[in-house]
């Protein structure tokens, strides 16, 4: 944590470290030179939004409160991966779907659609449940930042000039007007959003039988 803060402190951000890594805001531009220059860090989050969940049906008003046609355009996939610890909401599998039928609600009335393929480009999502407080993740880094160049590491790593440019297809909807060479942008944001850079950390077994006090489940 200390360290990735101190990396966004070279990169002019102010950051205050948390668990698994550092929170710090930043405009589209920045976050994108936080993907390219992070060393300490696996992805860069941004923040969608947080809240109090204490039920599903406030996780689902909370989801659908958000603004998701800022981010996801509508042809979007948007996998939903999810953890939960201390929380009273401990089913992860239901966590995703409710959460997914949420945004999937907010989307509907938008674009005045009932139906979406999914089959543009892939924006994940993470709901994360952690003492009856739920956040909203959009990952704008795609595979994990210490594996750019890595010819391993995925199929969106073949080499530095991919993974540096495919991991941040989030941020680049932001682009000027000039580039966009056919991508629909977000809408102009006043200010910096907040944002999470986070190492990865070791997974914790879901919960069984009330021995342990978190999970994580497979993107819905």
């Amino acid at each position: 944590e200390g360290l990735a803060k101190k990396e966004l402190n070279r990169l002019g951000l102010e950051a205050r470290g948390e668990t698994g890594g550092a929170r710090f805001s930043a405009t589209p531009a920045q976050a994108f030179s936080a993907n390219l220059w992070l060393r300490t860090a696996d992805r860069v989050l941004l923040i969608v939004g947080e809240g109090k969940a204490l039920s599903f049906e406030d996780l689902f008003q909370l989801v659908l409160s958000l603004p998701w046609e800022d981010y996801l355009p509508k042809n979007a996939r948007f996998p939903v991966s999810g953890k939960c610890a201390r929380s009273q909401l401990m089913s992860v599998r239901d966590c995703q779907a409710i959460t997914k039928k949420a945004i999937v609600e907010r989307l509907k009335r938008h674009y005045k659609t009932q139906w979406f393929e999914e089959t543009g480009p892939e924006y994940a999502i993470d709901v994360s449940i952690h003492g009856d407080v739920a956040r909203l993740t959009l990952d704008t880094s795609g595979a994990a930042l210490n594996q750019r160049g890595n010819p391993g590491g995925g199929p969106d790593n073949d080499g530095p000039l991919e993974a540096g440019h495919a991991p941040v297809r989030p941020l680049l909807r932001y682009g000027h007007p000039a580039d966009r060479s056919g991508v629909s942008p977000f809408p102009p944001r006043a200010g910096a959003d907040p944002f999470l850079c986070l190492r990865k950390l070791a997974p914790v077994p879901e919960k069984r039988n009330g021995t342990a006090s978190a999970g994580s489940g497979k993107p819905l």
